[in-house]
């Protein structure tokens, strides 16, 4: 993995030990391209999922002074602008890095399977069973003592 050289300095104030600062700062930008390749992680909507295929070799390093980096840079990217379609991540899969059709099915569906599964477990989470518990217990508390006021209302009236 890249790391980015960083220095870290602290600053601490002799008469209050416990309001000491540490500050990092970053004199220069590595950047590094990774090879991309077929993945298996099941948050991908549709499509095929990618991945960085971290046993190949680095494909490209650039390296730039902080303030030049952030001066040349463009404008940041909303999410939605991060997003690689499906139907690209197909092209690039089988164009670029030599994936079968046959392989990229086989991700779809993992992917597709792992996410099913996911949503299973979030709905019958046994550590939601307790609070599940303690909620339906809490409103039928709070029904009961609602009624009970009902009554000695009803009551106090007659």
């Amino acid at each position: 993995m890249g790391k980015v050289p960083c220095r870290v300095l602290a600053q601490k104030k002799p008469s209050a030990p416990s309001n000491s600062r540490k500050t990092v700062s970053f004199d220069f930008v590595t950047i590094r391209e990774y090879p991309r390749t077929l993945g298996d992680h099941p948050d991908v909507a549709s499509g095929p999922p990618l991945t960085l295929d971290w046993d190949d070799h680095v494909q490209n390093i650039w390296s730039f002074g902080l303030d030049d980096f952030e001066s040349n840079r463009g404008p940041r990217r909303r999410g939605d602008q991060l997003i690689i379609p499906p139907q690209v991540r197909r092209q690039m899969l089988i164009g670029y890095w030599g994936v079968s059709s046959r392989e990229i099915k086989k991700a779809e569906e993992n992917a597709y399977r792992s996410t099913t599964q996911r949503k299973k477990s979030a709905v019958f989470n046994p550590f939601m069973e307790p609070i599940e518990t303690f909620a339906q217990s809490f409103v039928r508390k709070v029904n009961r003592r609602s009624w009970r006021s009902v009554d000695l209302i009803a009551s106090e009236t007659a």
